[in-house]
């Protein structure tokens, strides 16, 4: 199992993040006021 570090500031205003960690895709969803990030297996799909 692999694992990745990012800043929470890239959450600014409710992003989506699209990513790669070892062979899953994942969409995070975030906000960084609140310092709350989910994740999901996307599949290699992007959301936006």
């Amino acid at each position: 199992m692999e694992s990745k570090v990012l800043p929470v500031s890239i959450f600014e205003g409710g992003k989506v993040v699209n990513d790669k960690i070892g062979d899953d895709y994942v969409m995070l969803v975030g906000d960084a006021k609140s310092r709350m990030v989910r994740a999901y297996r996307s599949n290699g799909k992007a959301f936006a």
